[in-house]
């Protein structure tokens, strides 16, 4: 039961999900939410009559006057290994959740994990603190489910984003690779590009543009944006060892590609000889009528 319990409260981390709302605010949660509210309360139901499983025997004992729940037939004393069985489920169980949310959209693309200050300036009025509160939040909520996979959801989040404030660069980053993520890869590049026009030092762009433009077929470009990528990045930057590792890779793609047409080409070019002589030979052969 606590095992599941805390399966959920993972799964409900990964969605945002509140879990300190009114129960009318239930009424209106989308079913991602109902679901992993409903693994939560299953989860501790069960834990809760486990408890009660193991209490009321005890307490059934005391009131007969047996000390300690204990009774006169000897039982073969089986702790320890409950205890080694619950330790091996606890390391386990927390193997897979680190396995679960380590290996994520974040561990493969840099995101943008921050949105900046609005390029607007700030008014002060209400209206304008309620629009900068909804763009941080849609924005949080973008980064959580592109993490998560979700991209259809994240795609709402950072359009709404990018509605609120079209001039924020790491809105265009992120909605680039939910759309890398949904295999869009020419809209993708094309929130890449506005991305590096709005402010061409923004690195993760670049990055974003290579895989697009390698998806796309065109080597040679994802090749350049790549680069472009690895120049512009710091020495500690977590990602530009990675990203020579990809170019040095992808050139080796590259001149392979270039080694197999070239070999089809003389291939093609030896056929044409060799049919050439053939049709030059068919003439001198013919015997006079």
């Amino acid at each position: 039961g606590l095992l599941l319990m805390a399966l959920g409260l993972v799964w409900s981390g990964l969605y945002n999900v509140q879990r300190k709302v009114p129960g009318s605010g239930l009424l209106s949660a989308d079913p991602s939410t109902l679901l992993t509210l409903a693994v939560v309360g299953a989860g501790g139901l069960i834990a809760f009559v486990g408890m009660l499983g193991c209490a009321l025997p005890v307490l059934s004992s005391l009131l007969r006057g047996t000390p300690g729940g204990t009774t006169t037939r000897r039982r073969k004393d089986t702790r320890l290994r409950s205890l080694a069985i619950v330790l091996v489920c606890v390391v386990l169980g927390g193997a897979i959740i680190a396995g679960w949310s380590g290996h994520d959209a974040g561990d493969t693309v840099p995101l943008a994990t921050q949105a900046a200050a609005d390029p607007r300036p700030a008014s002060g009025k209400p209206a304008d603190q309620a629009r900068r509160a909804e763009i941080d939040l849609r924005f949080q909520q973008g980064v959580v489910m592109l993490h998560a996979k979700q991209y259809e959801y994240a795609l709402a989040s950072f359009k709404r984003v990018i509605e609120l404030s079209p001039n924020m660069p790491e809105a265009h980053v992120n909605m680039g690779f939910t759309l890398l993520g949904l295999k869009q890869y020419k809209l993708a590049a094309d929130f890449f590009d506005s991305a590096t026009v709005l402010r061409p030092e923004q690195i993760n762009a670049y990055w974003g543009l290579a895989q697009c433009l390698e998806a796309s077929g065109n080597l040679r470009g994802a090749i350049e944006a790549m680069e472009a990528f690895v120049h512009l990045s710091k020495p500690e930057h977590p990602f530009r060892s990675k990203g020579a590792e990809v170019i040095a890779a992808w050139e080796a793609k590259q001149q392979a590609q270039y080694a197999a047409q070239e070999a089809g080409a003389k291939k093609r070019a030896a056929t044409g000889k060799g049919t050439a002589k053939s049709s030059a030979a068919e003439p001198a052969s013919e015997k006079p009528q």
